[in-house]
C-alpha cells in the first residue's frame, strides 16, 4: 500500500472512531422514547462522518495555525489547551446539530433534542479535545512527517 494512502487510512480511522464515540453518547441520551439506538445512531453517525469530521479536521488545523500567529507570546501549552477547548465546543455544537436533525428534523422539539445531545456529549468532547490536542495530534504530526 502506498505511504500516502496508508496515512489517509490512519487519519480516517481515527476520525471515524472519535466521531462514532461522541455521536453514540449524544444519540443515546437525545433519542426519543421508543427510538431504537442503532436505528437512530447509524444515520446520525453517517451524516457526522461525512460532513462534520472533514470540516473538523480542517478547523483543527486552521485553528492551530491561527492561534500560533494570534498568540505568539502565549506558551505552547496554553495555546494547546485553548485549541482543545475551542475544538470541543465547535465540534460538539456541529455534531449535536447533525444528531438532532437526524433524530427530530428541524420541526418542533429540535432545540430540546439539540440541547440534550450537546449536554450529553460535552464531557466526552472535552476529554477527547484535550486528548486529541496533547496525545493524538503530536503523534499524527510525527507520523505525517515520516
Amino acid at each position: 500500500m502506498p505511504k500516502a494512502l496508508k496515512k489517509i487510512a490512519v487519519i480516517a480511522s481515527i476520525m471515524l472512531v472519535m466521531t462514532g464515540l461522541m455521536n453514540s453518547v449524544m444519540t443515546y441520551f437525545a433519542r426519543t422514547e421508543g427510538q431504537g439506538f442503532l436505528e437512530a445512531w447509524l444515520p446520525a453517525w453517517a451524516m457526522v462522518g461525512l460532513l462534520v469530521a472533514p470540516v473538523g479536521f480542517t478547523l483543527f488545523w486552521a485553528l492551530g495555525k491561527f492561534l500560533d500567529q494570534a498568540l505568539p507570546n502565549v506558551p505552547v501549552l496554553g495555546r494547546t489547551v485553548l485549541q482543545g477547548i475551542i475544538m470541543a465546543f465547535l465540534m460538539e455544537g456541529f455534531m449535536a446539530s447533525m444528531t438532532a436533525y437526524q433524530l427530530q428534523g428541524f420541526g418542533n422539539g429540535f432545540a430540546d433534542v439539540w440541547l440534550r445531545a450537546l449536554l450529553a456529549g460535552l464531557p466526552v468532547a472535552a476529554v477527547m479535545g484535550v486528548l486529541g490536542t496533547f496525545v493524538i495530534k503530536p503523534r499524527m504530526d510525527a507520523y505525517m512527517a515520516s
